[in-house]
């Protein structure tokens, strides 16, 4: 008994036309992938229909624009107030904040709209950059008497030395306020 699913001899594999096949050497053994057996014989998929993608919408694209505009003007401006003295320093907050809504917002009506270009990552990682800023910033609340103390000290200080006394107290005294937000309340 023969196997029925042995490749034929080579001498009785020919194309249409009686040729042997272009793709593989005279000699070489066994059927080929694509061209004798299907690829799921192989352990290959055949390929999935793509389905036809829609075209995107002028209008969508140019209000992502528009949306991403604002969103980089929301973190340059929140990187700027970042720079002031420690009173203005809290409006930082305020604008990461907004810029994270604005920007996860463009991120979503982009994906519904169908805009599949560079733009949509790169501004989905635009706003985990904000997301962090703004945790940032949500610390330096908390931390808010310690680091005004900080920019209180070295503005007075004018030796090395008493900057670099400004520093010690300021680094005893982030441990010690961490310590303490970490600590449970005491009933």
């Amino acid at each position: 008994m023969t196997n029925p699913y042995a490749p034929p001899p080579d001498d009785h594999r020919r194309d249409a036309d009686g040729d042997a096949p272009t793709d593989a050497p005279t000699g070489a053994p066994g059927p080929q992938p694509g061209r004798d057996l299907p690829a799921e014989r192989y352990g290959r998929r055949p390929a999935a229909p793509q389905s036809p993608r829609r075209p995107e919408d002028p209008a969508a694209f140019e209000a992502l624009r528009s949306r991403l505009g604002l969103f980089l003007l929301l973190l340059v401006a929140s990187l700027l107030v970042l720079t002031l003295p420690l009173p203005f320093q809290a409006a930082s907050i305020v604008f990461s904040a907004w810029a994270v809504v604005v920007g996860a917002r463009a991120v979503a009506a982009a994906w519904r709209a169908g805009i599949r270009r560079a733009a949509v990552p790169l501004a989905a990682a635009l706003v985990g950059i904000a997301m962090w800023m703004t945790l940032s910033a949500a610390l330096q609340l908390a931390l808010w008497p310690v680091l005004q103390d900080r920019q209180d000290c070295l503005r007075e200080a004018l030796t090395t030395s008493a900057r670099e006394s400004c520093e010690d107290r300021y680094q005893r005294d982030i441990e010690d306020r961490l310590n303490g937000l970490m600590r449970p309340a005491d009933a």
